[in-house]
């Protein structure tokens, strides 16, 4: 299925790094927006930002 390479790749550190901070990102702009602290342009400037900061 995966062989030694590939499993290197995805246990990498900084693969799983970006993956993580990627769905917290996506977690929390999802919380400010449910909950109204943001409206729909902050909430898009912020995802942008932050994930272009990287």
């Amino acid at each position: 299925m995966f062989n030694l390479e590939q499993l290197k790749v995805i246990t990498d550190e900084k693969f799983l790094s970006a993956i993580f901070s990627t769905i917290f990102i996506i977690l929390v702009g999802y919380y400010l927006r449910k909950r109204n602290i943001v409206n729909e342009q902050a909430s898009k400037a912020l995802g942008s930002i932050l994930l272009s900061a990287k």
